[in-house]
């Protein structure tokens, strides 16, 4: 059994600025955006891949009401990562 660590603060300030992209990339369609660029006139492009499938499950999220919801879990994990990075810093 592997034991996990705790993350350094510039570490926490990082998975919280990534958090907060997800977060305004589900908010403004970006994953729907990405899901147009894998298809062509004739469907997919290239093989099928678990890239893909991510791209395609995330951009029918993005067309429900629950997108706001997680949104906001997105938003407030990045709010509690940054400021528990900050917190560690100083």
């Amino acid at each position: 059994m592997s034991k996990s660590r705790e993350l350094k603060w510039h570490e926490e300030i990082f998975t919280g600025a990534i958090s907060a992209v997800f977060g305004f990339v589900f908010l403004f369609n970006g994953f729907s955006y990405l899901a147009t660029l894998l298809l062509d006139k004739n469907g997919l492009q290239g093989k099928p891949t678990k890239q893909k499938g991510i791209v395609a499950f995330a951009s029918l999220l993005e067309n429900g009401w629950w997108k706001y919801l997680i949104v906001v879990v997105f938003l407030f994990v990045a709010f509690l990562q940054i400021r528990t990075g900050i917190r560690k810093y100083k």
